[in-house]
């Protein structure tokens, strides 16, 4: 039998608009739901319980809780976040050192999902685009994830309030005629834009394919429906593929949840061995997935505020951007000290044990966070050998570097989309 445990971080139940802006693009919050499965052999229960009870009283003691208080991850405040490790005090440091070691020491299974909220959105009407249009992708050849994430990560960076509008409304309704007719106006306006700038040559190749299948695609003037609310079998989709490449079948799992209603109903549903709802108070495994879902939801938030286009109010506003050059992650994220350093080395030796399983970070098409985070921390993490070594390199070098290999990833993911017709 098996022991899993969950929790999970930028938790938004539903998507709602205020001021022309959906919620899940408010700076505060995340566009992607993260979550942490962490499990092992109930026969190793004794000692790995040991050592995340050390761990935690070890650093209680650390940020002065008393006994009634919970250590979890908003224990460090965001803050710490801003650039990243580099943020981190000095306690932020120890605390995920000490548990990111036993992570890697121990036989623990560790599962991150990462799913898009934007991914979520909009493929509710891209699905029936894609059904009603099957043919035309099939005849051309052409794979329907590849079109999918082009569409989705350009309305991720580019987030028009006139599309927006069209999505999310008190009827739940999307006008298919609309959305066509406003997809076709922004993305030929977007190739006016652009088009002289080196640094969107393979986007715009993008983006004029999809706007001739778009152009191509039999839409009728219909209503198609729309849920807001979080979809909660996306995290259990991705556990499950998760458990099959691990050998564990579901009838060998007892899953612990953190208390929410919605996540409980839809793990009862997924035929595991048993399913526990706890407060976390009462968990410390649960509270541990809350720290490691915390650590990563936080990491990724901070990406993609590092990394995101200005926002755009209309079409125009594309003239205002900065296309001349790559956008690179700020040169503070690699103004790191020893520990600092360190940390990030024992992320990448848990990151190698880890994805031996394909699914071990799991999401939706929108691969875009998983791969950024990923790539940041294996640069750091696998280039350099001792923290001297790295210290050669200037920080502008290594942002340049580091941006060269998350592209690299990024590619070669975008290579095996390219290879799937579905």
């Amino acid at each position: 039998m098996y022991k899993f445990f969950y929790d999970e971080s930028f938790h938004d139940r539903k998507i709602t608009i205020k001021n022309r802006k959906l919620n899940i693009h408010d700076e505060s919050k995340s566009d992607s739901y993260v979550g942490a499965f962490i499990g092992y052999k109930a026969q190793s229960q004794n000692c790995i319980m040991n050592d995340f009870k050390i761990f935690e009283e070890k650093h209680k003691k650390n940020f002065g809780l008393s006994d009634n208080k919970e250590l979890k991850g908003v224990t460090i405040s965001s803050k710490n976040y801003e650039y990243g490790i580099a943020s981190f005090n000095q306690n932020a440091v120890s605390m995920y050192n000490d548990l990111f070691d036993i992570l890697v020491k121990r036989s623990i299974l560790l599962q991150i999902i990462i799913e898009s909220k934007t991914e979520y959105l909009l493929e509710q009407f891209l699905n029936q685009w894609i059904e009603i249009n099957l043919s035309l992708f099939v005849s051309l050849d052409l794979s329907i994830p590849t079109f999918k994430y082009i569409l989705i990560k350009y309305l991720f960076h580019h987030q028009f309030p006139d599309i927006i509008m069209e999505l999310v409304n008190k009827n739940g309704e999307v006008n298919s005629i609309i959305v066509k007719n406003k997809l076709i106006e922004i993305l030929e306006y977007s190739l006016t834009v652009t088009s002289s700038y080196e640094r969107t040559i393979d986007q715009n190749k993008a983006i004029r394919n999809i706007l001739e299948i778009i152009k191509k695609m039999q839409i009728k003037e219909e209503y198609i429906k729309c849920d807001y609310g979080w979809d909660y079998t996306l995290i259990f989709k991705g556990f499950n593929k998760y458990l099959v490449a691990e050998h564990i079948d579901r009838s060998e799992v007892t899953l612990t949840l953190d208390r929410e209603k919605n996540t409980f109903n839809s793990a009862k549903t997924q035929s595991y061995h048993d399913v526990i709802e706890v407060d976390s108070t009462d968990n410390l495994c649960v509270r541990i997935s809350d720290m490691i879902s915390n650590f990563y939801g936080r990491m990724i938030h901070r990406l993609q505020l590092a990394l995101k286009e200005p926002d755009v109010q209309t079409k125009e506003s594309l003239k205002e951007n900065e296309y001349q050059n790559k956008r690179h992650i700020s040169t503070k994220w690699f103004e790191l000290n020893e520990k600092q350093f360190n940390l990030y080395k024992l992320l990448s030796e848990l990151l190698m044990k880890s994805i031996k399983n394909y699914w071990s970070f799991h999401g939706g098409v929108f691969f875009d966070s998983s791969m950024i985070v990923i790539g940041l921390i294996l640069y750091i993490g696998q280039s350099y050998t001792t923290f001297e070594e790295y210290q050669l390199v200037s920080t502008n070098d290594h942002s340049i570097k580091c941006t060269n290999k998350i592209l690299g990833g990024l590619e070669s993911q975008w290579l095996k989309l390219r290879t799937s017709l579905f």
